[in-house]
C-alpha cells in the first residue's frame, strides 16, 4: 500500500512540474539580471507614465560573441522568440530568444511553454540594454 501511495505522490507532483504555457515556468538564476529587472521597472513607470500593470519583456541574443540583454516595458515581443514567464516581486515577466546559448547563465526553462500571453504592445516602449560579461550585466548606454 505504501508503494502506491508513493506512486501516486511521484505521478502528482510530475504531473505539477510539467505545467502549460499560462504558468510560471522560468527561474531567474543571475541576481543582477533580477536586480535589473526591478529597477528598470520602477524606471519605465517613472519615464512613461504608463507602465501601471508591471509587466517587462526581457529578450536575450548573442551580438559578435556578446550576450546582449534587451528590457522593455509593456511590450509583447515575437511569439516565436517566446521562452516563458516568471513573476519577480509583484512584476510579470515574459522571455524570449532564438539562442539558447544566450541565456543559459541568466535563466533556467523548467519547461517549454507555448506562446506569449501578452497583450500589450507598445511601439515607442521605455528600453534598456545591457551585455552580460564575466557574470554581470553591464548597461550600454543609449545614444
Amino acid at each position: 500500500m505504501r508503494k502506491i501511495i508513493a506512486l501516486f505522490f511521484i505521478i502528482i507532483s510530475y504531473s505539477c512540474d510539467k505545467g502549460n504555457a499560462g504558468e510560471d515556468n522560468i527561474v531567474i538564476k543571475n541576481s543582477d539580471l533580477k536586480t535589473e529587472i526591478l529597477k528598470f521597472n520602477e524606471n519605465a513607470k517613472y519615464h512613461t507614465g504608463r507602465n501601471t500593470d508591471n509587466t517587462v519583456s526581457v529578450a536575450f541574443w548573442n551580438d559578435n560573441n556578446e550576450i546582449r540583454v534587451g528590457l522593455y516595458s509593456s511590450k509583447k515581443l515575437k511569439n516565436e522568440d517566446y521562452i516563458g514567464k516568471t513573476y519577480a516581486d509583484k512584476i510579470t515577466v515574459f522571455f524570449y530568444s532564438n539562442d539558447k546559448s544566450a541565456f543559459r547563465d541568466l535563466i533556467d526553462v523548467k519547461f517549454t511553454a507555448k506562446e506569449s500571453n501578452d497583450k500589450k504592445d507598445f511601439s515607442d516602449a521605455y528600453t534598456s540594454f545591457y551585455v552580460y560579461k564575466n557574470g554581470k550585466l553591464e548597461s550600454i548606454p543609449t545614444k
